[in-house]
């Protein structure tokens, strides 16, 4: 199945559209099981994003991130790393 997140899964009718496209089932999901006094606002799909680079960032500085350089910088070869698994991602939905 698909997940929608962001504010643009809560347009009205984006979830129908989306299982018709993708003929997959489709849920509106924020970012979920996070333990924070504004749990409200984590299950929000606006902030997933938000809320996803900042657990990213987090993690990268506990130094659980082997493409984070530290101070704030991506390491030096961090967009070729990422961008052949995005390419293959893309290129799944071409029929």
């Amino acid at each position: 199945g698909a997940v929608l997140t962001g504010s643009g899964a809560k347009l009205h009718g984006m979830a129908e559209v989306a299982k018709s496209t993708l003929r997959l089932p489709v849920s509106v999901s924020g970012v979920p099981d996070l333990a924070t006094p504004l749990g409200e606002v984590a299950q929000d799909p606006s902030f997933s994003t938000a809320i996803g680079a900042m657990l990213w960032g987090f993690e990268a500085e506990k130094g659980s991130d082997a493409n984070w350089s530290g101070g704030g910088a991506f390491g030096k070869d961090f967009a070729k790393k990422i961008s052949s698994p995005i390419k293959r991602i893309f290129k799944s939905f071409i029929p």
